[in-house]
């Protein structure tokens, strides 16, 4: 199972790395008991656990047999980890005469693989409406009615090449983004939240200082409710052709459960 704990760090618990989610060159390998002890604080979040209960969790159910002692150095082994990645904050409390308990925001971290799926026909859609008809494209990519307009009161040759080099142009860019979704082997991390909102970024670069700028207009301009009830976005930008065209890209996923989504709506913008 993958987690991303405090929207900072990386836990892998099949490989038993712990990493800063922005920088997997900053990584720690745990050992196999504290591998399995951060296991059972991360499932039991915000809660208590006595000592005893952690010792038969975590050693006594696999077979082995251990000491309060032993407890207490791996938990000195996952605090050194935590710290050694920079994050100072204590995560794990010791609780006087009880045992322990693990305070940090825990978010399952496998949830893209509807959304690589949506992504996937919404790719197939548009490059269905680049064949046959590129003013469909001229519709669906017009950034404002406005503009629609100009477009569509011109004519000409000239006019009909451009709409359509900007369907192509979109949908390579689309097609672009998802493979580089589907050839990634890490996870998609979030990188903030908006009220409700978790906000992910789909670029391969580091984050740009006006990308939760751009990612709070166009929740805006496609009235994204963040107040009411949990949603994931997934957002990317680029600029085209020496900086004349810049291509929004944002999906919008509605969970269900932990690693799966009731839908995903993917919206783009030419400008």
């Amino acid at each position: 199972m993958k987690y991303i704990i405090n929207l900072v760090l990386f836990f892998d618990s099949n490989t038993r790395m712990l990493a800063l989610k922005n920088d997997d060159t900053l990584s720690m390998e745990l050992s196999k008991p504290a591998n399995r002890l951060l296991c059972e604080l991360i499932i039991n979040n915000n809660i208590t656990l006595a000592r005893e209960d952690i010792i038969k969790k975590v050693w006594a159910d696999y077979g082995f047999s251990t000491s309060v002692a032993t407890l207490n150095n791996n938990i000195s082994e996952l605090r050194k980890a935590f710290s050694n990645l920079g994050f100072d904050r204590e995560i794990i409390v010791t609780v006087p005469k009880i045992g322990f308990r693990m305070e940090a925001e825990i978010h399952p971290a496998n949830k893209k693989d509807k959304l690589v799926e949506e992504m996937k026909t919404e790719v197939e859609n548009v490059a269905i409406m680049d064949e046959s008809s590129p003013q469909i494209n001229e519709h669906v990519l017009s950034p404002s009615e406005d503009q629609a307009d100009k477009v569509q009161k011109q004519s000409g040759p000239k006019t009909s090449v451009l709409v359509a080099g900007i369907g192509i142009l979109v949908t390579a860019v689309t097609v672009g983004i998802t493979l580089t979704i589907l050839l990634q082997s890490e996870v998609i991390h979030p990188v903030t939240t908006i009220g409700k909102c978790s906000i992910h970024s789909l670029s391969n670069t580091p984050t740009r200082s006006n990308f939760i700028e751009h990612v709070q207009d166009m929740i805006k301009k496609k009235k994204v409710d963040c107040n009411n009830e949990p949603v994931e976005i997934y957002y990317t930008d680029t600029r085209q052709g020496s900086n004349v065209l810049t291509v929004r890209f944002m999906a919008v996923c509605y969970p269900i459960d932990d690693g799966h989504y009731q839908n995903c709506e993917n919206y783009k913008i030419v400008r």
